[in-house]
């Protein structure tokens, strides 16, 4: 009895995850080929459950880094500023204050990055010197806030302690927090470097109202990002080990889904790091053979695919990217293509309107794609120079 009851758990837990597996795959698979405008191979691609395992799989790797990149400041939190001190009767008190420092220093990046815009022709050109300097001038400021809001408290702490210990919270709170305060309000640049350069503004907008727009944005940004590990460090020391880390864990996905809706390059980035480490998607162009007489030369209209025939063997080489590449299937794509691809992952914070525009523009340039069986097509790994390349297509 015992071991059909343990066969019945092992069935009951597999099969779940088995349809999680599935469902994750194929919802992957439709946000891609939707995007792409090519949903006319969907069905034949989801037939094929002997990938999915892979591309769970990468899913899951990415989610990971996603989390680890958005979130850094969040879990360097956790590290950075005690949950609890078991001497201190007050600690809250401190925590809480410094919670509030890391809170508002967020903005001060932001606003340097700003001002650098106004103040230089090329901020480029002095980007390292920005950085430190600022970068000394936050730690100054933040120790001094931080003397201010917790003398009083600390010293209540401290006043029956050695001076060795008063020294080793003294430095600790006044300096040493503080440093590692500064770190996290300038960790946002890692992760907002990732789709600033997609972020657009509308026209009608100045430079001026521009720029204010990024502050705000970024320090929005950094504020949610933080949330997690704010939570992680406000939990009671008896909650549950599992809780705590889960209920972060949890709280970060979600704000993850949120911010989607507004930074639109989020999914977009997701899912194509996705498509690129389970193999399935290629955006690096290569040549590609195909038999002349299934796929004749005048299939592949000259202004948009570079074609051309290999003499003596009734070949035709195409120069294609493999945009997706699951079961039997290959879609492959003019090469042209990668630049309508990274134009769409532009965005205008909030504007669906303009996420629409773009993805049209991608899918009108997909229409050319043609859809493959893997076994008609073989990537021909001679290399050949464009020069090569552009009077075989002449004859």
């Amino acid at each position: 009895m015992e071991c059909n009851k343990l066969l019945k758990k092992i069935g009951i837990s597999v099969l779940p995850m088995s349809s999680i597996s599935s469902i994750i795959s194929i919802v992957i698979i439709w946000f891609f080929l939707n995007r792409m405008g090519r949903l006319d191979i969907f069905n034949e691609s989801v037939s094929f459950k002997n990938m999915f395992n892979i591309l769970v799989f990468s899913f899951i790797i990415n989610m990971a880094f996603f989390l680890i990149i958005f979130f850094m400041g969040s879990w360097l939190l956790s590290l950075f500023i005690p949950a609890e001190n078991k001497h201190f009767i007050y600690y809250d008190n401190i925590k809480n204050n410094l919670i509030t420092i890391l809170m508002v220093s967020g903005f001060f990046i932001p606003i340097i990055i700003a001002l650098s815009v106004f103040i230089f022709d090329d901020p480029s050109s002095v980007f390292h010197i920005i950085i430190l300097s600022s970068f000394f001038i936050l730690v100054v400021s933040i120790s001094i806030v931080s003397y201010f809001m917790n003398k009083e408290i600390l010293n209540q702490e401290l006043r029956i302690k050695s001076n060795t210990i008063k020294n080793k919270y003294k430095f600790r709170i006044y300096l040493l927090i503080p440093f590692f305060i500064s770190v996290l309000s300038y960790s946002q640049i890692i992760p907002i470097s990732l789709f600033s350069d997609s972020m657009k503004f509308s026209d009608l907008m100045g430079d001026t109202y521009q720029v204010i727009g990024f502050v705000a944005i970024s320090y929005a940004f950094y504020i949610v990002t933080m949330f997690p590990g704010v939570v992680f460090i406000r939990m009671n020391n008896g909650e549950k080990l599992v809780k705590k880390v889960t209920v972060p864990i949890a709280l970060a996905f979600a704000i993850m889904l949120v911010m989607s809706y507004f930074i639109t390059v989020i999914p977009v980035m997701f899912v194509h790091s996705v498509m690129k480490l389970s193999g399935i998607s290629d955006f690096t162009p290569h040549t590609y053979l195909v038999d002349e007489k299934q796929y004749p030369q005048n299939l592949f209209d000259k202004g948009v695919w570079i074609s051309w025939k290999v003499e003596d063997t009734g070949k035709i080489a195409i120069r294609a990217v493999s945009i997706f590449s699951f079961g039997e299937f290959q879609l492959m794509c003019p090469s042209e293509i990668t630049k309508a691809y990274k134009e769409s992952w532009k965005f205008i914070p909030g504007n669906t309107d303009y996420d629409n525009k773009v993805r049209k523009a991608l899918q009108e340039d997909a229409e050319w794609c043609i859809a493959f069986n893997k076994e008609d097509i073989k990537r021909w790994n001679v290399p050949i120079s464009y020069q090569e390349i552009n009077s075989a297509t002449d004859r």
